[in-house]
């Protein structure tokens, strides 16, 4: 569930345009990260043997059907990502950083403002620079 929630964080941070109610967008994906993750686990879980029509062989019913699970490789890629967004979170300005969380969190504006004891300005200030620093790194990550 810690996977789902990071991702969905980070998913919020990055993508969240301010249209609709931040709070009921940051839960459908949640949501969705959760049942990716449970699909994934369970179709790695899920692993039928069937004896062959002369009983000689069995064989692996998952094999003989597409797989919908990433490799190796892309699960290394994408821990990787991962790590590399979870660094550019960390390297954000603490105000920063604390603005992002707290919108992801489903506060507005105004309730930061009231739970840190900011100005609106502030927080416009530390919400619009923390994710143009994350879009600046994503872009040098894309590039590099």
């Amino acid at each position: 569930m810690d996977d789902a929630l990071q991702t969905a964080y980070l998913r919020f941070i990055e993508r969240y345009a301010g249209i609709g109610e931040p709070l009921a967008w940051l839960y459908t994906t949640v949501k969705r990260e959760a049942w990716a993750i449970r699909g994934r686990r369970s179709r790695q879980e899920r692993s039928f043997s069937i004896a062959s029509a002369e009983g000689e062989a069995e064989f692996d019913l998952a094999e003989t059907r597409a797989s919908d699970c990433p490799g190796p490789a892309e699960q290394a890629e994408r821990h990787e990502t991962l790590n590399h967004r979870r660094r550019a979170v960390a390297s954000l300005k603490r105000d920063e950083r604390t603005a992002l969380w707290l919108l992801g969190l489903g506060l507005s504006y105004a309730e930061i403002c009231r739970t840190m004891g900011w100005t609106y300005t502030k927080v416009n200030r530390c919400v619009s620079e923390g994710r143009s620093s994350l879009r600046s790194e994503q872009l040098a990550e894309d590039r590099g």
